[in-house]
């Protein structure tokens, strides 16, 4: 990605959390913050790789996948 792009990207996006701070009343900007917050979160498990389920056996709960 370049300087460029991301310097316009900035300045396209900058403005709403701006917006959203100076002009949502506070449930409102609590609700967006936290649906951020989570997408953000949920991305970062996937990263993480913590969504990925193991199987272990019965017989031994404290298999490692």
């Amino acid at each position: 990605m370049s300087r460029r792009q991301r310097v316009t990207t900035a300045l396209l996006l900058a403005p709403l959390p701006i917006a959203a701070v100076l002009w949502l009343p506070t449930p409102w900007l609590a609700a967006a913050v936290a649906v951020v917050l989570l997408a953000g979160l949920w991305e970062w498990t996937r990263f993480a790789g913590i969504g990925k389920r193991c199987r272990a056996p019965s017989s031994s709960p404290r298999t490692r996948c």
